[in-house]
């Protein structure tokens, strides 16, 4: 049976959070940048929990952006054609939509903390299996999988962020996309000492050598990445898994920093130290009081938007309309950021340019 406000006791319309604090916390007064920085840092547990999920943004650029300067090299282990290879792209960014989606009925029902360490240690392991795999379709499986990882890690983040400092969560919100640049950006250096300017074949005893940027045509990707090996052309070790191991490797701080995180809360639980909104943001408590929602509405609003004048207090077409303005937003901006950068290394060493491939590391470093 549904419960309404005309059935619950003046005890238990009591909001999760008093309506004072949260006032003051979302509405208090632009403060000069000193002062915010020394109330962020003064506030221990947010202020480790928010750099977990910097570190968290970190790796996850590392890893998100690997495949673009080792595209190549995962060709050569594969055998396949560069078309083909360019479904690793679409699988892991379609996965990550799911990831995204998912995630959103996740946070609201589980910890964030303990979601985003899980999602964390799968995304590792399907880091530490990509290079190691010799068939097409388990690259797109490790790929779909930590595609949806970071899809559904993203939402866990910006949902816990946006719990903890409320409408002051937009400076944070940077530092997230700020690290995951820098990972974009550390990705193609650790990847460099170990990319070659060739792919080398054994075929019936012969070595069969494709060089990568110095092809005889100039007419683009498709023409010079046409050639396909049988499943008897056995390829030569290649030493492109340590970069992904090294971008594996960098997960396991991050991983220790939120299990540390999360027994640091709990150990607070028990002591009774947590006060009620630090329960519901670091606990797997859900905000599900009528009285209190509508108060936090009310708070945004301020009474003086001209959406109430005509929409009423009818908030869903109003988180409609943005939803779907942020998300095609998102989808040309976004999306075309990330395909430019995972194109950009193949295209600079098989395309018209012929650069070699420390020098397309270095150019796909350089845009991120």
């Amino acid at each position: 049976m549904p419960v309404t406000m005309e059935n619950i006791s003046d005890d238990e319309q009591e909001p999760l959070f008093d309506p004072e604090d949260v006032e003051s916390k979302t509405f208090e007064k632009d403060l000069s940048f000193r002062q915010r920085l020394q109330n962020f840092v003064g506030d221990k547990r947010n202020f480790k929990a928010t750099l977990c999920y910097c570190g968290v943004f970190m790796v996850f650029g590392m890893s998100d952006e690997v495949l673009g300067p080792t595209l190549l090299e995962l060709r050569c282990l594969s055998g396949q054609t560069i078309t083909i290879m360019s479904l690793l792209f679409f699988v892991h960014d379609l996965c990550n939509v799911f990831g995204s989606t998912s995630g959103g009925i996740l946070a609201d029902r589980f910890n964030v903390n303990l979601l985003v360490t899980i999602a964390l240690g799968i995304s590792a392991v399907c880091i530490i299996l990509i290079p190691l795999c010799r068939v097409f379709a388990a690259m797109l499986l490790l790929a779909g999988i930590y595609g949806a990882c970071f899809g559904a890690t993203d939402t866990f983040t910006t949902f816990h962020l946006l719990r903890t400092y409320g409408k002051q969560v937009s400076p944070y919100l940077q530092a997230l996309h700020f690290s995951y640049g820098i990972g974009g950006f550390l990705s193609p250096l650790i990847a460099r000492p170990f990319l070659r300017d060739k792919c080398e074949y054994i075929i019936n005893y012969t070595t069969i050598v494709d060089e990568w940027p110095y092809a005889n045509t100039s007419s683009g990707l498709d023409n010079t990445s046409s050639v396909f090996y049988s499943q008897e052309a056995v390829p030569r070790d290649i030493n492109v898994r340590w970069a992904y191991w090294i971008v594996a490797l960098a997960h396991l701080p991050v991983i220790f920093g939120l299990l540390w995180l999360r027994f640091t809360v709990k150990l607070e639980k028990i002591k009774g130290e947590l006060n009620k909104q630090d329960l519901s943001v670091y606990g797997s408590q859900t905000i599900t009081n009528a009285g209190y929602n509508h108060h936090i509405v009310a708070l945004y609003l301020n009474g003086k938007s001209p959406w109430l004048r005509v929409f009423g207090e009818d908030q869903k077409p109003r988180v409609i309309v943005v939803t779907v303005l942020t998300s095609l937003i998102l989808l040309l901006f976004d999306g075309l950021m990330a395909t430019f950068g995972a194109y950009i290394y193949s295209y600079a060493t098989r395309g018209a340019v012929h650069m070699k491939s420390d020098h397309a590391a270095y150019l796909n470093s350089l845009f991120w």
